[in-house]
């Protein structure tokens, strides 16, 4: 058999080896990695307000400064009580999970009517242990101290429900439990809300629309009772309005800017008349997103 044909033999034998090993499945290399879904990508914050979630994104710090005016005007017996407070709060919050918030507010400030002092310090934390399509659910815990040294418990749990794009409805369960520097505790179905002479709803129910992405408007209104030792006396329903709206760039937040107008005891079984309007507050916020 001369070279040539162990040339072409040789030759035939490889094209024909070739041919077979690419029909066979290649254990070395692993078919690539489907793409990540917009449900597994990491996330921002929405620009809708509708759509934010109750706690996270993670290492999201949200500093936040609120300026509060406070119209009170009560007579009881020979006692009258007619003055305007101010109040400047400066706070952030820090998401160091998905489902953890940590809240802070170190700095508070209380003049006009009353002499000018420190208000309250405050700090609690909300952990989400339910973070379905329509439906967040969290437990929260915050802690008060006063410029008079009282001390306000406030457990909750927070509820919030998404309606597609446009709504949202923030609900839950409050207590809070006030420990005087002298005297006896007070317990009540309500938020704590030291420094207004009122309570946040023990049952709010707060809806909110979008407007559209950067502009949104809702109600601030619920259910409370504001001492159980004469809750009969202390049924209380907040009426509140609220919007907001918000300064985005890249499709994410950078700042919020909210308004509220409240009348924190609307109606309020304690008082001589049912309809409350002698206290109100107007709180003005900004609310800055900065993911690290």
């Amino acid at each position: 058999m001369n070279n040539v044909q162990i040339r072409t033999r040789s030759a035939g034998f490889i094209i024909a080896l070739s041919a077979v090993l690419t029909t066979l499945p290649a254990e070395a290399e692993k078919p690539p990695p489907p793409p990540t879904s917009e449900a597994e990508a990491p996330a921002g914050l929405p620009v809708a307000y509708t759509q934010r979630p109750l706690t996270g994104p993670q290492w999201m710090l949200s500093p936040r400064l609120d300026f509060t005016v406070m119209q009170f005007k009560q007579e009881v017996s020979v006692l009258s009580f007619d003055f305007t407070a101010f109040l400047l709060d400066v706070g952030a919050s820090i998401s160091v999970l998905d489902d953890m918030t940590i809240d802070v507010n170190a700095l508070s400030l209380i003049f006009g009517d009353p002499e000018t002092d420190y208000g309250a310090f405050r700090v609690g934390a909300t952990y989400r242990f339910l973070n379905a399509e329509l439906v967040e659910l969290g437990g929260t815990f915050m802690f008060y101290i006063d410029n008079a040294q009282n001390i306000v418990l406030n457990p909750a749990i927070p509820v919030r429900i998404h309606a597609g794009d446009i709504f949202r409805l923030d609900s839950g369960l409050n207590f809070s439990v006030v420990i005087p520097k002298q005297g006896d505790a007070i317990g009540a179905m309500a938020g704590a809300n030291p420094m207004l002479f009122s309570n946040g709803a023990g049952i709010p129910v707060e809806p909110s629309i979008q407007i559209i992405d950067p502009l949104w408007a809702g109600l601030a209104t619920g259910f409370g009772i504001a001492n159980f030792d004469n809750a009969e006396d202390a049924i209380f329903v907040p009426l509140g309005f609220r919007v907001g709206g918000t300064v985005p760039i890249d499709n994410e937040p950078i700042a919020d800017v909210h308004a509220t107008f409240a009348f924190p005891h609307f109606v309020f079984s304690g008082y001589n008349d049912t309809i409350f309007t002698d206290l109100w507050t107007l709180n003005f916020r900004a609310q800055f997103f900065i993911g690290l």
